[in-house]
């Protein structure tokens, strides 16, 4: 569709040129003739205004047209937006240009001023909106309170006012628009936030509240419902996305009872957190992808506090933190440039010449949602009272480090990522030892075991990790030295002395944290541990 839309715009700017090719030479050929019996030929102007206007116009659409065509090959053709002015200075829509991702602040103090006026100035549309919301979901809830209809038709009725809503939603939008001035202004975008909402509440209830759908079903509902949801905020404005990421959320809290497959709603909240992205990547309205992070995020810590389990939190965690790194982007390989948020720390030299260097925002986001997957690992490990619970922790900071470490090479700007999930692997081992934790427990009881038996090998796939670590971090010093940097030799430089340092301290740190809070020696032995050192020493 995007393709299609640029061809026509391409079409209408060579049309246009055409046009005033013939105007100029028309008029050309009119002030020659005039010329020749006014005035001598020596009179004649050498460039007419409208052969120059025709020569600026020919720039503008061999300009644009090449912009169009980089932009088409760099897969951003939704974002070709019309430019507002020829070259002679008048307004038209007919000169496209591309439109770069903004460097965008979302924690602003002019941002936080405008929603407060614009909270001020609308508060009836945004109280009605949450207002329809409420009522869709209250309306399964109080049906199921007072008996009123069997559970197949309280479903039905939330479902099909969640219908009527998006409906009449779009019927206004089509015929007045949606950020437009009067009394429909942003109404279209109230009216389908809160049957989105109502539809998102109706399936939920029929699985937890009823179950009258199984798992898989009523995934696979809340599937096509997150597609519905993405396809609308491409046509609406903000106030839809925000709607529907915030009620959405809310939604299973709102709806309350029991289920036996909590574990789904990990999965819904993260799929609302894709929906929110996938919005914005084209819009690029920046606290869009915020708040798409923020509350299903919240959700997630909320459901697990809850006693929702430690697998599928970390698993959905690591899910969003998967389409934060893609979605912005556009790439399944993340490929960001720019600044890294290692680089906020700049040199003397550095802030001498000109200052810090601030990163991009999906730089900014991808490193915010590493530090969070990095944390809940941290916390599930923390408050785990089974071994189970730790190993599973531990598990997901190595396949985040893993992540950092291979899939990100091919993004500069995220070079200090694998520093996030590094350190925080190293915590968990050292608070387990020192705090006596499940798992460091299991290795110990080992001290108890029947002659002729096997001792625990948690240690040695903790050593394993270690090793790994430094290997793959050797491995990116040596792809950022072969490298080609756009910045030039000296970020290359510090780069790689980066991955030098990490490479020469993961592994001997990991073991130092074993050595003296899980004293592997008493269980194993001292020759089978002096060896393994001596090997990651050499």
């Amino acid at each position: 569709m995007s393709h299609a839309r640029l061809k026509t715009r391409v079409g209408a700017l060579e049309a246009e040129l055409q046009r005033r090719n013939a105007a100029a030479a028309q008029d050309l050929t009119s002030d020659e003739a005039h010329s020749a019996k006014a005035a001598p030929p020596a009179a004649k102007p050498a460039t007419p205004w409208g052969e120059a206007q025709s020569v600026q116009a020919a720039k503008a659409v061999q300009s644009a047209t090449e912009t169009a065509e980089a932009a088409v090959a760099d897969g951003n053709a939704a974002q070709i937006q019309p430019d507002h002015k020829s070259p002679s200075g008048d307004l038209t829509d007919t000169a496209p240009e591309a439109v770069l991702p903004p460097r965008a602040f979302v924690l602003r103090q002019d941002l936080l001023e405008g929603l407060k006026l614009w909270l001020r100035e609308n508060w009836v549309l945004a109280a009605g909106a949450a207002s329809l919301a409420l009522a869709g979901v209250f309306l399964v809830q109080y049906g199921a309170e007072h008996g009123m209809l069997t559970p197949f038709w309280r479903v039905m009725a939330a479902l099909a006012f969640g219908i009527a809503l998006i409906a009449g939603a779009e019927v206004i939008r089509r015929r007045f628009g949606d950020e437009t001035e009067g009394a429909a202004q942003y109404l279209p975008s109230a009216l389908a936030g809160a049957g989105l909402i109502t539809l998102f509440a109706g399936l939920l209830s029929a699985r937890v509240m009823y179950a009258l759908i199984d798992a898989g079903p009523g995934f696979a509902a809340l599937c096509l419902v997150s597609v519905l949801a993405l396809v609308l905020g491409w046509f609406y404005g903000a106030l839809l996305t925000a709607l529907g990421i915030l009620g959405a959320s809310a939604a299973p809290f709102l709806v309350g009872g029991q289920s036996q497959v909590p574990w789904m709603l990990y999965y819904y909240f993260a799929l609302i957190a894709l929906v929110g992205l996938g919005v914005d990547t084209i819009k690029r309205w920046a606290w869009i992808s915020v708040l798409a992070l923020v509350a299903p995020l919240t959700s997630c810590l909320l459901l697990y506090l809850s006693g929702a389990g430690e697998l599928h939190f970390l698993s959905a965690l690591l899910l969003i933190a998967a389409a934060t790194l893609i979605i912005p982007e556009r790439s399944l390989w993340p490929r960001h440039h720019g600044a890294a948020v290692f680089d906020l720390i700049g040199t003397p030299q550095g802030r001498l010449q000109g200052g810090r260097k601030y990163p991009e925002f999906p730089t900014r986001l991808s490193a915010a949602i590493v530090c969070v997957l990095s944390a809940a690992a941290f916390m599930v490990a923390l408050q785990a009272e089974q071994a189970a619970a730790v190993s599973l922790a531990i598990a997901t900071l190595s396949v985040l480090l893993l992540a950092t470490l291979i899939w990100l090479r091919a993004a500069p700007a995220l070079f200090d990522h694998a520093l996030v999930p590094g350190l925080v692997l190293l915590a968990v081992i050292l608070v387990e030892g020192l705090g006596f934790g499940p798992l460091f427990l299991e290795f110990q009881a080992a001290l108890q075991r029947p002659p002729e038996t096997a001792p625990p090998q948690t240690v040695w796939a903790l050593v394993a990790i270690g090793a790994l670590g430094s290997v793959l971090a050797f491995q990116r010093m040596r792809w950022t030295l072969f490298a080609t940097d756009a910045e030039g030799g000296a970020k290359s430089a510090q780069r790689s002395l980066f991955w030098a340092l990490s490479a020469a301290v993961f592994a001997p740190a990991l073991v130092l944290v074993l050595e003296f809070s899980w004293a592997p020696a008493v269980v194993h032995g001292t020759y089978p541990w002096a060896v393994v050192v001596w090997r990651l020493r050499r």
